[in-house]
């Protein structure tokens, strides 16, 4: 920037300081502002708490998560800050077909709709 002076390059500096901040904004994932983790957003997937037997299940308990009685997955409770404890879980099955939920003690009365473009929310719950 020869022949210009510091007054003349400020404003330039600060345009390009905003278009690159901007731009960086455009990355930021949903939660991370609020501390809260925020599952992706891949079709397939099913996340929400876990209730067994009118207690939330603990940190760590194994979610298998079946079509037609065959297996398609299985995922662990975690705990989420937003959420208390709670189950993600991807799960390639076809689309349209209804998938059933169930830990080694439990199984879930609540069953999902397997969507290829779709993040669901599904709450399982169990009494027994």
């Amino acid at each position: 920037m020869e022949g210009t002076t510091v007054k003349q390059a400020r404003p330039r500096l600060r345009a390009v300081a905003a278009l690159v901040l901007g731009g960086c904004s455009l990355f930021l994932v949903p939660g991370m502002l609020t501390g809260q983790t925020v599952p992706p957003p891949i079709g397939n997937t099913f996340y929400g708490t876990v209730t067994q037997g009118g207690s939330s299940a603990a940190v760590g308990t194994t979610i298998h998560i079946a079509v037609d009685r065959q297996e398609y997955g299985t995922t662990q409770v975690v705990t989420d800050p937003g959420l208390g404890n709670i189950y993600s879980g991807n799960v390639n099955g076809p689309e349209g077909a209804s998938a059933t939920f169930r830990s080694t003690d439990y199984e879930f009365a609540q069953e999902g709709t397997i969507s290829t473009t779709t993040l669901q929310r599904l709450d399982i719950t169990s009494s027994a």
